[in-house]
């Protein structure tokens, strides 16, 4: 009799490839290793580096396509039936994940496999776009995102493309897929994250955090630590509720080490500029290129026809192993973004000075987690899975409008699809996360991208979202 599994399916995001994702991965083997499901995990490597160019579409193809050679995979390897489904996708990786589940949804491949969570790191759920029109770095950065980043900068930047808002409508396939997920979580970083404001990633059309310095910031008390290669890490998570706006505060000027190390980062970046603007220009020229040739080659995926094969061959027992292609990394797409991430870092922080604590601020001993490297990382599982409720009920806060956060503050001059898409999505029940995340590059901390020695301050929410998964996936 075949044993029945529980399929993870973690989808990584722009430029980026599946090693990206390693660090998600590790956290949930260790959250979940007590769960009574068989898990299995899956990182789409059929996409990657300069191939994040081919849009949500082709690259949401080709991760169906992995997807379907899993569970056949599974079934022929290891006599495993999936019979359930979670998908977590970080920044476009979340928007890809979103169209795979409405193309599931349409050929009824929820109709056998169950639908679990859905959750995303830092993910443009509303697109791609900087408001401030009175700086040049935002209009160069909307004009430029919108035509040298393929396909995928047309679908972001909601330029040419119309998927965003299709994705969006409620009678569409990909809302009615998303809406069959037992739970849906999102993580958003609240600063330090400038390819995805905390207002697209959030689903909101207000942005308060751009103004930290006004900001009387307050914690959700009582979360657990984290234990990094022997120093402590708190969870930082915002509490929207008790967060106040004071357009007279202002913090004091007393610089950090962070902040010193950001104003030596700036003066370098200045100095850099007039090399670096024509290497990323050069390289995301030449990736679009690259992605319109590519393109023009594919041929139309047929998911219905697909799935229909590979319900044939499970149900006659003549699953076959398919050998994936495993994408490389490419040098010159890890450069691109590097520079483009660092750059954006840089020319931003003169309005995003952290005038907070230092990041080595101790919290009591914590019970590790049966790690299998518990030297890397330890945490108290037993705290957070008691404070799992308290934390969800202090999310549970409604639309910021409601609250004193955003009393005094504008909403952002959304176009008639944004604010759509912003109502629609928000009709879902979402448990919304504002994290922060204290790096210079919360965009790739958020999901430790680059291991724990350069962004272990975002494995606290990482674990703690882990446990999340856990309670929310039994």
């Amino acid at each position: 009799m075949a044993k029945v599994g529980h399929l993870i399916v973690l989808i990584h995001g722009m430029w980026g490839v599946s090693s990206h994702m390693d660090m998600v991965e590790q956290v949930l083997q260790e959250c979940l290793q007590s769960s009574e499901d068989r898990i299995h995990y899956l990182k789409p490597s059929s996409f990657g580096s300069f191939k994040t160019y081919d849009g949500i579409k082709v690259n949401g193809d080709r991760v169906i396509k992995d997807i379907f050679d899993a569970i056949e995979n599974l079934k022929s390897d290891e006599d495993v039936e999936v019979k359930k489904i979670s998908v977590v996708g970080y920044s476009l990786g979340g928007l890809i994940a979103r169209y795979c589940i409405g193309e599931l949804y349409e050929i009824g491949f929820f109709d056998r496999i169950e639908p679990a969570v859905f959750s995303t790191f830092a993910s443009p759920h509303l697109g791609v776009k900087f408001f401030r029109t009175s700086r040049i770095l935002d209009r160069a950065m909307n004009f430029l995102g919108s035509r040298l980043v393929g396909q995928s900068g047309k679908d972001l930047f909601i330029y040419k493309s119309d998927l965003l808002p299709q994705m969006a409508d409620k009678n569409s396939k990909y809302f009615k897929g998303l809406s069959l997920f037992k739970v849906r979580i999102l993580l958003a970083n609240v600063r330090n994250d400038r390819l995805v404001s905390f207002a697209t990633s959030y689903i909101s059309n207000y942005n308060p955090f751009e103004f930290w310095e006004n900001l009387e910031i307050k914690y959700v008390d009582g979360l657990p630590s984290a234990r990094v290669l022997g120093k402590e890490y708190p969870v930082r998570v915002i509490d929207l509720k008790a967060t106040m706006y004071h357009p007279e505060l202002k913090k004091s000027t007393e610089v950090d080490h962070l902040q010193r190390t950001r104003n030596i980062a700036i003066g370098v970046m200045i100095m850099l500029l007039p090399l670096v603007l024509p290497v990323i220009f050069v390289a995301s020229v030449f990736g679009t290129v690259k992605s319109a040739i590519r393109k023009s080659l594919l041929k139309e995926f047929d998911h219905g026809g697909a799935w229909k094969t590979l319900q044939e061959r499970l149900e006659g027992n003549k699953a076959r192993h398919h050998t994936q292609k495993r994408e490389h990394e490419d040098p010159l797409a890890e450069a691109t973004q590097e520079i483009v991430e660092n750059t954006l870092q840089e020319l931003s922080a003169e309005d995003q000075g952290d005038k907070e604590e230092s990041s080595t601020d101790s919290v009591a001993g914590s019970e590790s987690l049966k790690d299998t490297n518990p030297m890397q990382v330890e945490f108290d599982a037993e705290k957070a899975a008691e404070c799992l409720e308290y934390l969800t009920n202090k999310m549970d806060i409604g639309p910021l409008a409601e609250l004193p956060l955003t009393d005094k503050l504008e909403p952002l001059p959304y176009d008639d699809r944004r604010t759509l898409m912003c109502a629609n999505l928000n009709e879902l029940d979402w448990i919304k996360i504002p994290v922060y995340v204290r790096s210079l590059n919360a965009h790739e901390g958020i999901v430790a991208r680059r291991g724990l020695k350069r962004t272990a301050a975002g494995a606290p929410a990482l674990y703690l979202w882990g446990m999340l998964f856990k309670q929310k996936s039994e």
